[in-house]
């Protein structure tokens, strides 16, 4: 019997590739159905049980298994632990890791990853120890090993000796212990990212044999900073990204201006919140409405803000503050769902589906909208006032991520209420301009996106556990 090892450690895992109907775990699911020569066994934290057990033992078929690990070091690590990762985790140093390390990503907050002043000896490890192949290869993996897995895994592995271990979020502990543990027992491991922001941040200790990339950028960071080859390398598209083109969950634009008393023909701009990260949206906002109450915008047209709903509880309530003073305006309408089940992440996608133009400040959504060719903006200054850079939205322009995506054109980047201005009555009058821009960005960013991309994933999981 053949055994498929699956990690679930981590929300966006579920997101990605669980919770709608045609998602990977659905496809896999049917593709097993009636075969009793293999058998998929879940490896959920301890912590995870009630999240996501039920549903599995639910939805999927009888020839699963699930396993609860109780991790050790998912809060609380030794000294040297730390001292390793400080380590390891410098064996690059991009743009990304630039800016967290150094400004960080809250104002107010210090930077993530230590000390200002240690810049310089993560630059000096980027640049010496991580530019060797054997200190990538064999040195690093092996501490790794002794230091966050060993004997974690070891009695799931005894029980099931798996033939395939699959592990979908590599920037995780969970997963790169898992994958440790597999590569010393020489099991073949597949692994993903579970975010497109994962490989230019810090370098990962484990590499698995086989890769899913969700895109060429994605291929193009795994080969640059992660210690992969380009034939270890499938490309898959974003397997969550065919819940867009799911007809089930696919509204007519008619039907969202309905359904928040949008009058007919209505226009609206979709306003994504950056949070914490983005102080000063509400200097863009009011701007913008007093441009539709001046009628210096197509009369009527709607501002919808997304609060950003993901974060803390501090960002939270930091947005609820932030945006108060236009609850009572006429001209905005507030979407605060949060992403918990298919309808309300359905409704999230057809405002984006139907929008007029999305704006948001160096988010996810950039990428997740020019699916639907939606005309893209980015406000790259900070309303009124003109911040310190190592304060000022401005930074995230330095994420490795986003600057591909700048450089197709395909998102245009305002520098100041003129810039800004312009954008949108552009786009109102014509959401075609910079169309072939967006479909660059489309292929860069997303490689295909033909409802296709979870049966990619299932069809390479199938490959390589031999069940084809």
């Amino acid at each position: 019997m053949k055994t498929i090892f699956f990690s679930l450690s981590f929300e966006n895992v579920y997101k990605n590739l669980f919770f709608f109907s045609g998602s990977a775990f659905f496809r896999l699911g049917e593709a097993l159905k009636g075969r009793d020569d293999v058998q998929i066994v879940f490896l959920l934290p301890a912590s995870y049980e009630e999240s996501f057990r039920p549903f599995i033992e639910e939805k999927f078929g009888a020839n699963r298994k699930i396993e609860l690990i109780h991790y050790p070091y998912a809060k609380k690590r030794s000294f040297f632990q730390k001292l390793f990762y400080f380590f390891y985790a410098h064996f690059i140093f991009t743009g990304t890791t630039f800016m967290l390390t150094t400004m960080g990503m809250r104002p107010g907050e210090p930077p993530g990853g230590g000390r200002i002043y240690l810049m310089p000896l993560k630059f000096l490890i980027a640049n010496t120890f991580g530019r060797l192949k054997f200190m990538r290869d064999k040195i690093i993996p092996e501490i790794f090993y002794r230091s966050y897995s060993k004997g974690i895994f070891e009695d799931a592995f005894e029980k099931y000796k798996p033939d395939l271990v699959f592990a979908p979020h590599l920037f995780g502990q969970f997963d790169q212990a898992l994958v440790a543990e597999a590569n010393k027992r020489k099991i073949l491991t597949l692994g993903m990212i579970s975010n497109w922001d994962h490989f230019d941040k810090y370098y990962i200790p484990v590499q698995t044999d086989k890769l899913l990339a969700q895109s060429e950028q994605i291929k193009d960071f795994a080969m640059r900073y992660q210690n992969y080859r380009a034939e270890q390398i499938f490309l898959t598209g974003y397997p969550q990204f065919d819940f867009l083109g799911n007809a089930d969950y696919a509204v007519s634009r008619e039907e969202v201006l309905d359904k928040y008393d949008f009058a007919p023909g209505a226009k609206y701009i979709y306003y994504i919140s950056g949070s914490a990260y983005c102080p000063d949206e509400p200097d863009v906002i009011e701007k913008i409405l007093r441009w539709i109450k001046e009628g210096k915008l197509d009369p009527g047209v709607k501002l919808v803000i997304r609060p950003y709903i993901g974060g803390r509880g501090a960002d939270q309530n930091f947005d609820m503050k932030k945006y108060n003073s236009f609850r009572s305006n006429p001209s905005v309408v507030f979407f605060e769902e949060t992403l918990d089940n298919g309808q309300k992440m359905a409704d999230y996608f057809n405002l984006m589906r139907h929008a007029d133009i999305v704006i948001a400040v160096y988010s996810t959504a950039l990428i997740e909208a020019v699916v639907f060719n939606r005309p893209l903006v980015i406000t790259n200054f900070d309303g009124y006032k003109k911040r310190p850079f190592f304060r000022s939205v401005r930074r995230f322009g330095l994420r490795e991520h986003f600057k591909k995506i700048i450089e197709t054109g395909g998102v245009r980047k305002t520098e100041n209420f003129e810039e800004l201005f312009e954008a949108l009555s552009g786009y109102l009058k014509n959401p075609n301009l910079d169309e072939e821009k967006r479909e660059v960005l489309r292929k860069e960013a997303c490689f295909q996106t033909d409802n296709l991309a979870s049966k990619r994933v299932v069809d390479a999981i199938m490959k390589y556990a031999g069940l084809n």
